[in-house]
């Protein structure tokens, strides 16, 4: 739970919040005064897209709002390591986050630019096998330690914030019987390729349906 500064501060990135929103909405007014004139014609592949993020957004919203709502009344029911970034989440301001959305659209134009010459992209789905329950840090070698969170979604992470389409499959055991597994990424809206890759990756493979030992 938060500390009485920490509620400080959540207020006062609130207040910066709000600040921001009616800077953001006077700079919109004087912009669309100032090209009033200019007509832009949108085809139904850009209203498409429009109606894609719109939604999108929307959805984004609801999901904080369930959120924050869940957290008030039943925080006690998340694990201390959930509940620590979704309490984070909200002191995020939304300048910040538009930043980052910028910055990710960066991003995805360099994935797009990758899968301009291949069909999927194989990687492992995490850089370890299945850790024992309980478990804080990873050790890797030459002394280096890391938090098992961060290396539970390093790998996937790149999937996750391009909003690329993503499979991952059972591919074995490692020596000590626990599973390992595989991602396939695709290209933009190819989820259909996806599937295909891991469909016939799984006709060939004889992993399918063995249980990691209990």
């Amino acid at each position: 739970a938060f500390h009485q500064k920490d509620l400080d501060a959540f207020r006062h990135e609130r207040e910066t919040m709000a600040l921001e929103k009616e800077k953001i909405v006077a700079e919109l007014m004087r912009a669309r005064e100032a090209h009033q004139n200019e007509l832009i014609r949108l085809n139904d592949e850009h209203k498409r897209h429009i109606a894609v993020v719109r939604a999108d957004f929307e959805k984004q919203i609801e999901q904080i709002e369930q959120t924050q709502e869940a957290l008030r009344e039943r925080g006690d029911l998340y694990a201390p390591d959930v509940r620590l970034f979704l309490e984070a989440g909200e002191l995020v301001l939304a300048t910040d986050y538009l930043r980052a959305l910028r910055v990710r659209t960066l991003i995805q134009q360099g994935w797009a630019e990758m899968f301009a010459d291949i069909d999927v992209l194989i990687a492992p789905t995490v850089p370890l096998a299945a850790p024992v329950v309980g478990t804080a840090m990873i050790p890797w070698p030459g002394g280096v330690t890391e938090d098992i969170t961060q290396a539970l979604v390093r790998l996937t992470l790149p999937a996750n914030l391009t909003g690329l389409p993503s499979l991952s499959l059972a591919v074995g055991f490692d020596a000590g019987g626990l599973p390992l597994g595989m991602q396939v990424i695709g290209r933009p809206l190819d989820e259909a390729t996806v599937l295909r890759v891991g469909q016939a990756y799984e006709c060939a493979s004889d992993t399918v349906g063995r249980l990691a030992p209990l």
